[in-house]
């Protein structure tokens, strides 16, 4: 798909990649539920929270991200755009929320609890200003950069919390 990538139309493209990543996540939750079920109950959590919630977080944001920026780039926001923005929007709240929930029950040594604090509130922030600032809107001023920079952050620190589990699981 990388190879052709740029001779197709983005939303083709955007589509095809995010079949794929859905079909990985989709394999894995399977796996998960078969093989992990049965264990270690705090094992099966973490697992099913890296599958279930920090992968799909991640690529919400990135959608977020990717159609954003062109809004912003654009200057003002489509009707048929404010739909999936706002899917989007709502899809990073409902998992953050379920992020929020497990972290404050959980502990990992590489991640502290301020660290998780911020991490909740860069998200929180990320999907406010897409809220306030570029669905619906008629006049955009803001800086593409700036806007798909903060997304990437966004991914960065889901990825952070996806490394403190996974390092987690991986100590005897």
């Amino acid at each position: 798909m990388n190879k052709g990538a740029f001779k197709q139309v983005p939303a083709e493209v955007f589509a095809s990649y995010s079949s794929v990543i859905e079909g990985w996540i989709n394999l894995n939750r399977r796996v998960i539920d078969d093989y992990f079920s049965a264990g270690d109950p705090d094992v099966y959590t973490d697992v099913k929270l890296l599958n279930n919630v920090l992968l799909p977080l991640t690529e919400n944001i990135g959608k977020m991200r990717g159609m954003g920026s062109g809004i912003v780039a654009r200057g003002y926001c489509k009707k048929t755009e404010i739909s999936a923005m706002k899917g989007f929007v709502g899809k990073i709240e409902y998992l953050k929320k379920i992020l929020e929930r497990h972290l404050s029950q959980s502990y990992y040594d590489s991640l502290s609890q301020k660290e998780m604090i911020a991490i909740n509130q860069h998200i929180e922030a990320y999907a406010e200003l897409t809220v306030y600032k570029v669905i619906g809107q008629e006049s955009i001023n803001l800086v593409t950069n700036e806007y798909f920079d903060q997304g990437t952050a966004s991914i960065s620190d889901v990825l952070k919390v996806y490394n403190a589990i996974s390092t987690a699981l991986s100590k005897p």
